[in-house]
């Protein structure tokens, strides 16, 4: 159920960048109504799920096979959570 829920969480991130990039080129730079709070809304859930898997996986997340992702993976979430807070 979780990898359904981040699978799906994906998919709705992947539509919502390409609704604001196309937004933006349609009206000169311009961010779509309520950006701010949707893009703060995917850092946060982002956050939470890298989060959860921390707590779940504890060290091993870490020291896996899938180590790169992970860390790629907390690396994308970071830049996310710093582009949050340049917005706010």
């Amino acid at each position: 159920l979780f990898d359904k829920v981040v699978a799906i969480a994906i998919a709705v991130n992947a539509l919502y960048t390409a609704y604001q990039s196309n937004y933006e080129i349609r009206s000169l730079g311009d961010a779509p109504p309520s950006d701010e709070f949707i893009v703060c809304a995917f850092s946060l859930f982002w956050l939470v799920e890298l989060v959860a898997k921390i707590s779940v996986h504890r060290l091993y997340f870490w020291c896996c096979q899938d180590m790169r992702w992970n860390i790629f993976d907390t690396m994308l979430v970071g830049l996310s959570l710093v582009d949050s807070i340049m917005i706010l």
